[in-house]
């Protein structure tokens, strides 16, 4: 499938993705980040304990660090918080480790695909209600409709991919 992917020069061409579609993207080899070796235990942890896979994975794991108070974290082996200790039920063996590893990887994705930043979800260029019904029935009846100007993507992710090929 990836020789047939990479034949064709299929990208993901999406020019802005809701936060949902962007938790979906692949967490280890991120479109938008510079790719570091995956040789460490911290990264054998992840990928085989944790089973991070997506950056949805990447924010669930680092959400410990990132949002809790700071009286209840020890960044130690030993942290006996609540999130650490979820993780020690993976058997992980250094909870904090794989939540920092998992925070600057998702830091390291620039900012127009990094679920960090607080850039709008939305490009506010979207169809009036009446103007989507009008299209709805257009379609129907294989007429003309007006088009869509929002650049999100919205429903699903293999949307965003194109393949373009000479004719």
């Amino acid at each position: 499938m990836l020789k047939v992917a990479k034949t064709y020069k299929t990208n993901l061409a999406a020019i802005c993705l809701t936060p949902q579609l962007n938790a979906q993207l692949p967490a280890w080899y991120h479109i938008a980040t510079v790719h570091r070796l995956m040789q460490e235990a911290t990264i054998k942890c992840l990928i085989k304990k944790h089973k991070a896979i997506t950056v949805a994975d990447f924010l669930k794991i680092s959400n410990g660090i990132r949002n809790a108070p700071i009286e209840n974290h020890r960044p130690t082996p030993y942290c006996c918080c609540r999130d650490c200790n979820t993780d020690r039920l993976l058997n992980c063996l250094n909870p904090h480790d794989c939540a920092t590893e998992a925070t600057i990887r998702l830091q390291q994705i620039n900012s127009k695909w990094n679920p960090l930043t607080n850039l709008p979800a939305s490009d506010n260029l979207l169809l009036m209600l009446s103007r989507k019904a009008r299209n709805k029935q257009a379609k129907k009846n294989n007429k003309h409709i007006t088009f869509g100007p929002s650049i999100t993507s919205k429903t699903d992710l293999t949307e965003c991919f194109r393949i373009f090929i000479d004719p």
